[in-house]
């Protein structure tokens, strides 16, 4: 399921925005985000007063189960190691995962941890990087 926040920002010309801001977006669950993100207007409002547009540079969660995939997407500018990341990434899934067979092992069966063990975790910075990492896949 994908997930929302929403803001309110003002603008540099004084106008009050209110922005859905998306934490995560499940294109499984709602493929009509699929084109917002692609088309780069996924966190993104004009101003109605001044026309401006603003982005709100955060990185949101990219899922997509029919590929297996769940991807970080990192604004293009952002400071971030990619490769760290990953790798802490994939360390916090390793402690959901224990965490996960602990608590409810017994009742999950063993055909559904394996679904969970294949998804691919990714970094990546900008839309651009998210287009290659899926045409990879593909």
């Amino acid at each position: 399921m994908s997930s929302t926040q929403n803001l309110n920002l003002i603008c540099g010309c004084g106008q009050l925005l209110n922005i859905k801001r998306y934490r995560s977006v499940n294109i499984t669950i709602d493929p009509e985000l699929k084109t917002k993100v692609f088309s780069g207007a996924i966190n993104r409002i004009q101003c109605p007063k001044c026309k401006i547009n603003i982005k709100i540079d955060e990185p949101f969660l990219y899922q997509d189960q029919n590929q297996n995939l769940m991807a970080w997407v990192y604004p293009c500018e952002s400071q971030v190691d990619l490769e760290k990341e990953i790798k802490q990434i994939y360390e916090l899934d390793a402690q959901a995962m224990a965490e996960i067979k602990n608590r409810f092992g017994e009742n999950i069966p063993p055909e559904r941890f394996q679904e969970m063990s294949q998804i691919k975790m990714q970094a990546v910075k900008g839309i651009e990087q998210l287009e290659q990492l899926i045409g990879k896949m593909t």
